[in-house]
């Protein structure tokens, strides 16, 4: 009695499977081992951050505006129309006088300066405080005794050196208590007194 043998056939979609299956698992073998290593993901590349700029220097009025000591400085420069010349691009050097500086002038001229009527007075006074330059207190130590320096206003100011080395004196009268409060459009000198107009007629004496 013949045997007879029952071939089971899969369905055609299951061999197929099997046949794609089958070629994968030879290409993978197939490939150098560094090829077989998962790809690290991805991340986006990182700039680093632009460098910001460095904080601006202040004005000359913004220094004077966080001085409590320049507070009457700030009224008069704003009464006397030159809180745009100041806030420009100079550079400028400020002989700046103190709130006690302008309070030690005669009684009633403070206020009077500080009338509309008066701006152009008040003005030429304060354009006496101002250099068209940038002036450190080192460049004023290397002048001589009893040189000018122009201002501004037109006027000069004397330097003057006394015999005892406590620094120089304005027209033989205004002492700086703070030197070279560094601006961005220049420098500040505060002084102790209010400069006249006119620096004074007999010059001081040597310093040895």
């Amino acid at each position: 009695m013949k045997q007879v043998y029952f071939r089971q056939t899969l369905p055609t979609a299951v061999v197929g499977l099997i046949t794609v299956w089958g070629l994968l698992l030879v290409m993978a073998t197939a490939l150098p081992a560094h090829a077989q290593d998962p790809v690290p993901a991805q991340t986006p590349a990182t700039q680093d951050p632009a460098p910001q700029d460095p904080e601006k220097e202040p004005g000359l009025l913004e220094i004077a505006r966080k001085d409590s000591r320049l507070s009457i400085f700030v009224r008069a420069v704003e009464a006397a129309g030159l809180t745009e010349t100041l806030s420009g691009k100079g550079p400028f050097t400020v002989f700046a006088p103190t709130n006690a500086a302008f309070n030690a002038l005669p009684e009633g001229t403070l206020n009077d300066l500080m009338k509309p009527e008066n701006k152009q007075k008040l003005a030429d006074i304060l354009k006496y405080h101002v250099l068209s330059s940038k002036t450190m207190a080192m460049d004023l130590s290397k002048m001589e005794n009893n040189s000018t320096i122009k201002t501004v206003q037109g006027g000069v100011i004397q330097l003057v050196f006394p015999a005892d080395n406590t620094g120089v004196l304005l027209n033989n009268l205004a002492r700086v208590v703070k030197a070279d409060v560094s601006a961005s459009n220049g420098v500040v000198h505060i002084i102790d007194k209010v400069l006249t107009l006119e620096p004074p007629t007999q010059p001081a004496p040597v310093n040895p």
